[in-house]
């Protein structure tokens, strides 16, 4: 399962930001969780248990696209949604 930024809402419902372009090497909480189609918190869950890493860069909280990436090939390997 291949997930890019064209697969994600074009704005984010809580905000008029844009969903970052295909070529962010990280994304924000908000911009993660519409670029997967999860929630907030379990996107928190997934990071809490260690299935998710995530960087901190000038204080905000990010996810790197890799492990989006990552995440979501475990997910159709197993033939289930983690």
């Amino acid at each position: 399962m291949s997930i890019s930024a064209e697969d994600a809402p074009r704005k984010l419902h809580r905000s008029n930001r844009l969903v970052p372009s295909k070529d962010a090497l990280a994304l924000r909480i908000p911009d993660a969780c519409a670029l997967i189609g999860i929630g907030r918190s379990t996107l928190y869950r997934l990071i809490d248990s260690g299935k998710l890493k995530t960087v901190h860069i000038a204080g905000r909280h990010l996810v790197p696209h890799a492990e989006l990436q990552r995440l979501a090939n475990e997910g159709s390997n197993s033939g289930e949604a983690k």
